[in-house]
């Protein structure tokens, strides 16, 4: 009888560890893949940091329920990036205008922030009255690949852009603002976070261009996420929450310089 008694005890503990081990398994992370494209301060593999990895690292310190990685993609990918069939599962800082009208199935967020691009020419050439701020098909503009401009209609295509505006593009505003102030462009579409960010940052480059006065663009960004992401919408809305009401949200944007572009407005509407 004693000798049952042990029998049972131990088969009783070894199910007892087993259920443990199971319950830690069912406790690993979800994977949270976050697609990203060239987009300066926001994200951008050309620097050590950005707003975008500070996010994910802040996200990954205040939970256990999910682990978020990031996957560079291109501007024109950012699409099918978020299919059923994609690669990734959400993107911060988009805004549902750029191409997402087409798109009916994917999540919409919260709004994280507002931001504004314009025309900028270098500051000497403005002076000496060598440009001016039109778009007018005679003077070379330059703008990145995929991205949506208000003066060409937010269309994309790079015939349309270099037909009709004059439009180089490039793969990224870092090389604009290089290309403008070594004159091979007379005018680019640069963000006004994008170059605060880097003036901050003692950039000589951002230091001798001229903005125009005139607003090109005014963009709220949200997160979007993969029609994948349905069962985990409300916890990750609820996640960003707590960032934002723990002040850590805001924080990033004011490392960064660019506090005043912060609009978080939980909801999804």
């Amino acid at each position: 009888m004693k000798r049952l008694s042990m029998l049972l005890l131990i088969l009783a503990g070894y199910s007892e560890a087993s259920a443990q081990v199971a319950t830690a398994e069912n406790h690993e992370p979800r994977q949270i893949i976050v697609a990203a494209y060239e987009f300066p301060p926001y994200y951008s593999s050309r620097v050590n940091t950005h707003i975008l990895g500070e996010l994910v690292n802040t996200l990954n310190q205040a939970q256990s329920n999910f682990e978020f990685s990031i996957r560079e993609i291109r501007p024109h990918d950012r699409y099918i990036a978020l299919s059923e069939q994609g690669c990734c599962d959400v993107l911060f800082f988009e805004s549902p205008d750029w191409g997402w009208q087409r798109h009916p199935e994917v999540l919409v967020g919260p709004i994280l922030n507002e931001g504004t691009e314009r025309l900028y020419a270098k500051r000497e050439r403005v002076e000496r009255e060598e440009v001016y701020f039109t778009v007018d098909g005679r003077l070379k503009i330059g703008g990145v690949l995929g991205y949506h401009y208000q003066f060409a209609n937010f269309s994309t295509e790079r015939e349309v852009l270099e037909l009709d505006f004059n439009v180089y593009s490039a793969d990224s505003q870092l090389s604009l603002l290089s290309m403008l102030v070594n004159e091979r462009l007379d005018l680019a579409v640069l963000t006004d976070e994008f170059v605060h960010w880097l003036q901050l940052r003692d950039h000589a480059d951002a230091k001798v261009v001229e903005p125009n006065t005139v607003v090109d663009h005014v963009y709220s960004t949200r997160l979007l996420m993969s029609p994948d992401m349905n069962p985990f919408e409300q916890q990750l809305l609820a996640l960003l929450n707590e960032l934002h009401e723990a002040d850590k949200f805001a924080s990033i944007f004011r490392e960064f310089g660019i506090e005043n572009s912060y609009r978080f407005t939980p909801n999804t509407n």
